[in-house]
């Protein structure tokens, strides 16, 4: 049954206690399809679009709906910190911190938005599924390329309907932008919301190194790293080109096309982040326990068993580590991680042995290497 665009918004206006209020100029291709429903435990999100080759897809994705409230109600400062302030290092330190915890940041006598801050923030939950879905059609269909990859993701992020959103007056600044999940849960966003969002999503599908935001004028893009090119727009950051990626939409403009002339001096600013993770862990000689360091700046997720039949689902925190213990006399544990695809990748951990976990961005896998005292072995690993 077709949905109206007021009808989609009134749904959407419905979910998790939002402050968002309306949404102004808004526009969408004829043949999306994108509207959310909740549960008991989560928010569900359908979107149908239209993929670089003109075969329409339908992706489903669920959140957790506490978890989303949470790190929903995380963005934004006081109004009240554009107010004249006196200077001192309580105060300023106070700032800081109010800036940080609301992923903006000053540049000078201005507060914005931190665009970096938000795609770690929000990328791991509500990016990655969005991934992973695209990755795993690429591969179904033999397609699975970098330059498939960016069609993909650009494509998927034009066809969610261009609106700029409007905020109640709840005494909170937002700086113009829809979050992550208020993308899909609302079912809009404008060129800045959808620029952030599409970064997210890219990261895990490219080198995040490759990946920079452009500001041009009032408009807000990215561009990613490319050949040097006559056929396409590009920018030249740190001595190398990079072609823009223009996902505000409804427009589906492929990749290194933009519909103005890009001014002289466009701000650029790359994305600091790099999902990428690494692991250690450590088994003890006698095969009892295994002990896990993440020393990223990430929480990570894993399962561990004693004998591949029962797996125990982990969270650790970022720079956290941990022992687990296994039944006595058990000379191997196995450790699972999942690939780009959702796949579960399978490690068998020798006793008395330390590995190193790895991702490898161009195959969507973990590799393994485990470093004895004379020297480094690869480790073994299988698809599950």
């Amino acid at each position: 049954m077709k949905k109206s665009p007021v009808y989609v918004l009134l749904l959407a206006n419905c979910l998790f206690g939002t402050v968002l209020q309306a949404q102004q100029n808004y526009q969408k291709n004829p043949h999306v399809r994108m509207y959310q429903q909740e549960d008991a435990a989560f928010y569900r999100v359908y979107f149908r679009f239209l993929d670089p080759w003109g075969a329409l897809r339908s992706y489903r994705f669920a959140f957790d709906k506490e978890q989303t409230d949470q790190m929903v109600a995380k963005f934004g400062i006081p109004q009240r910190m554009f107010e004249p302030y006196y200077v001192n290092a309580s105060t300023l330190k106070a700032r800081e911190q109010q800036l940080e915890d609301g992923l903006f940041a000053s540049e000078g006598r201005t507060l914005v938005v931190d665009k970096s801050a938000v795609v770690r923030y929000y990328a791991e939950t509500f990016c990655q599924p969005v991934a992973r879905q695209l990755i795993r059609s690429l591969r179904a269909e033999g397609r699975d390329t970098r330059e498939n990859r960016i069609a993909m993701a650009m494509a998927f992020v034009q066809e969610i309907p261009y609106a700029v959103p409007a905020w109640k007056q709840d005494g909170r600044y937002y700086g113009g932008i829809c979050t992550p999940p208020e993308i899909l849960l609302h079912g809009f966003g404008d060129c800045d919301s959808k620029a952030i969002f599409f970064a997210g999503v890219l990261a895990y599908m490219i080198d995040p190194d490759d990946v920079i935001f452009v500001q041009d004028d009032h408009h807000l893009l990215t561009a990613i790293k490319d050949d040097a090119s006559k056929e396409k727009v590009q920018v030249k950051f740190q001595r190398r080109h990079y072609s823009l990626a223009e996902t505000a939409g409804p427009a589906r403009l492929p990749f290194g096309q933009y519909s103005k002339d890009i001014s002289e001096k466009p701000r650029m600013d790359p994305l600091n982040w790099n999902p990428n993770q690494h692991i250690v862990s450590n088994t003890t000689p006698n095969g009892q326990g295994i002990l896990i360091q993440n020393p990223t700046d990430r929480s990570i997720r894993f399962q561990l068993s004693a004998d591949q039949q029962y797996w125990t689902a982990y969270q650790l925190d970022k720079g956290h580590k941990a022992r687990y213990l296994f039944p006595p006399n058990q000379p191997w544990a196995y450790l699972r991680l999942t690939a780009a695809d959702g796949e579960m990748q399978t490690f068998s951990l020798q006793p008395g042995r330390q590995y190193l976990f790895n991702w490898t961005e161009q195959l969507g896998q973990w590799t393994l290497m485990a470093r004895a005292r004379e020297g480094v072995v690869l480790g073994s690993s299988e698809r599950r």
